[in-house]
C-alpha cells in the first residue's frame, strides 16, 4: 500500500528484548535505552530499527496524502508550505515513500532545512491500467485482438467482457475510507466515477476497478474522458485485493501500480496509452478540473523523507533511511515469497523472513558501531589539494582508500569485531604538513587512539 508512514516520537525508556522478534537471540545489537514511536518494506525498516538499533514501539501508521508530494512533506513538516518558520514537532517524522513525479521541484523543502531528502526506496514506480494476461493472449489467439493497447477498450467485443454487476460491487464500496478524496475530484459520487459517455446504470460500460481516489483518480477522469471511453470507475478501497481474488478466471478491468503484489504475482498485462507530448504535465493533471490529460502514466521516483531533526537527533535512523534501497530483483523475489506463501503471508512475516536470510544485503545499510562493533582508527595523509602551492595532487587516492575501508566494514567474514574508520588530513605531498599530522596522530590531539597510518601517498616529499 503506497499510504503509509512512520511516527517516531523520541523518549528515553528501557529497551526490552520481544518474544516475537525477527533476529531474536542469535544478533546483539545495540541496545541504547531510547524508543521510536510512531508493508513489507516498512518492516523491513522496522525490524532493523528495533532490534539492530534498539528503538522500541516503532509503530506504522496510515497517511491520507495520497500521492500529493506537497500533502506529504507538508505532514512531514507540519507546514503549508517551503516558507513557514515553525518549530512545531509534526506528528510524522518519516516517509520512506513518495510518489515524486517527473518535473516537481522539491528542492525549496530542503533548502529551506525543513526536510531531508534521503535517495530512493527503489528504481521507480508507475501506475497503469491493467488486464489479465490470460485474457490478452486468448484475445491475440482467438480474434487477433491486440488488447495491450487502450484502443482495445474502444471495441464493444472487449468492453463487453468486461462488464460488473454494479450492485455486487455495491456491496464492497465503504465511501467513509474516502469520502473526502472522493469529493475533490469532479462526478466522484458514493464511490462511483461515471465517464462523459456513461450514467449511472449504463449497461455499456465496463468498469475500472481502483482502491482509492486520491490514487491519481483525477488523473484517471480526464484520460476517460479526453479519450471517449465507456469506462466507469468503482473505487473499492481496502477491498480491492478481496474482490479481485474472486475473480480467478475471469476477465477484468484494474488500476494499479508497479511495484505491487497484484501487477507482480497476478500474471497482470499492462495497457499502453498515448506518449505524454513534452507539454503535457501529470503535476497540473493532479489539481486541474480540465479534461486535457490524454496520456499515459509516467514513471515516478520512490523518495524518502525525513524531518530535519531526525538527522541531527538520531543519526543512526537516519543513516540506515539514506542507505536503505531494493533494486529490483530484490523486489522480484518478496514478491515470489509472498506469492509462494498463497499471499497467506503477512508483510511483517515476508519481512522479517528476509531480513533472517539476507544479511549480507542489509548489513552495509547500518552505521559504524551498530553491531557493537569496536572502532579502529587510521591516520590518513593524502594529496588531496589540487593547486599550484601543491608538490602533487591525487585527491583519488582517498577515495580508493574509501572504497577499500567501506569493502571491509561491510564483508562480515573480516574483522567481524571490528570497523574501520579513517582520519583524513590533506598533506599535499609537503614534508612540513606531513610531519604535522603525523605528530598529530601520535600526539592524540584528536583524542582518538591511532592505530596506524595510510600516506603520504607520494612519490616523494618536499
Amino acid at each position: 500500500m503506497i499510504a503509509w508512514i512512520f511516527l517516531f516520537v523520541l523518549i528515553t525508556t528501557d529497551v526490552s528484548r520481544a518474544a516475537g522478534r525477527c533476529l531474536k537471540s542469535d544478533f546483539v545489537g545495540h541496545t541504547a535505552k531510547r524508543t521510536l514511536q510512531a508493508l513489507w518494506q516498512f518492516h523491513l525498516f522496522i525490524t532493523l530499527k528495533k532490534e539492530v538499533l534498539g528503538y522500541e514501539d516503532v509503530v506504522l501508521v496510515s497517511d491520507d496524502s495520497g500521492l500529493s508530494v506537497d500533502k506529504a512533506l507538508q505532514t512531514l513538516t507540519g507546514c503549508d508550505n517551503h516558507s513557514c518558520l515553525s518549530s512545531v514537532v509534526p506528528d510524522v517524522m518519516i516517509n520512506t515513500e513518495v510518489w515524486v513525479p517527473p518535473g516537481y521541484q522539491y528542492n525549496k523543502w530542503v533548502d529551506s532545512r525543513l526536510v531531508d531528502e534521503a535517495g530512493t526506496i527503489s528504481t521507480h514506480g508507475r501506475f497503469g491500467w491493467y488486464l489479465p494476461t490470460s485474457f490478452v493472449e486468448s484475445l491475440w489467439n482467438e480474434s487477433r485482438i491486440i488488447a495491450d493497447n487502450w484502443r482495445a477498450l474502444e471495441l464493444q467485443s472487449v468492453l463487453g467482457q468486461l462488464l460488473r454487476n454494479t450492485s455486487q460491487l455495491n456491496s464492497h464500496i465503504n465511501i467513509t475510507e474516502y469520502k473526502r478524496s472522493c469529493e475533490d475530484i469532479v462526478g466522484c459520487n458514493n464511490g462511483w466515477l461515471h465517464g462523459a459517455k456513461c450514467r449511472d446504470g449504463d449497461k455499456h460500460c465496463a468498469v475500472l476497478l481502483a482502491d482509492f481516489p486520491d490514487h491519481y483518480g483525477s488523473v484517471i477522469r480526464q484520460q476517460i474522458n479526453s479519450l471517449g471511453l465507456n469506462i466507469s470507475v468503482a473505487w473499492l478501497g481496502s477491498e480491492l485485493e478481496h474482490v479481485i481474488s474472486r475473480m480467478e478466471g475471469q476477465p477484468y478491468l484494474l488500476l494499479n501500480w508497479e511495484p505491487n503484489t497484484v501487477s507482480r504475482t497476478k500474471q497482470m498485462t499492462r495497457l499502453s496509452f498515448p506518449p505524454c507530448s513534452g507539454s503535457m504535465s501529470i503535476i497540473k493533471a493532479m489539481t486541474s478540473q480540465l479534461d486535457y490529460y490524454n496520456c499515459d502514466f509516467p514513471p515516478s521516483h520512490l523518495r524518502k523523507f525525513a524531518w530535519r531533526k531526525i538527522q541531527d537527533n538520531a543519526p543512526d535512523v537516519y543513516y540506515l533511511l539514506s542507505k536503505m534501497h531494493f533494486d529490483k530483483d530484490t523486489l522480484d523475489n518478496l514478491l515470489r515469497k509472498h506469492k509462494n506463501g498463497g499471499g497467506n503471508l503477512t508483510s511483517q512475516e515476508v519481512a522479517c523472513d528476509w531480513v533472517r536470510q539476507t544479511r549480507d544485503v542489509w548489513l552495509p545499510w547500518l552505521p559504524p558501531g551498530s553491531l557493537n562493533k569496536v572502532l579502529v582508527y587510521l591516520g590518513g595523509m593524502f594529496p588531496l589539494t589540487v593547486s599550484e602551492d601543491a608538490v602533487w595532487s591525487r585527491p583519488g587516492i582517498l577515495q580508493g582508500a574509501l572504497m577499500a575501508l567501506e569493502s571491509i566494514n561491510q564483508d562480515f567474514k573480516i574483522l567481524s569485531n571490528y570497523s574501520l574508520e579513517l582520519i583524513i588530513e590533506d598533506t599535499q605531498c609537503k614534508t612540513a604538513l606531513i610531519l604535522n599530522a603525523f605528530i598529530e596522530f601520535m600526539s592524540h590531539s584528536h583524542n582518538i587512539s591511532i592505530v596506524g597510518i595510510l600516506g603520504p601517498a607520494c612519490f616523494s616529499s618536499n
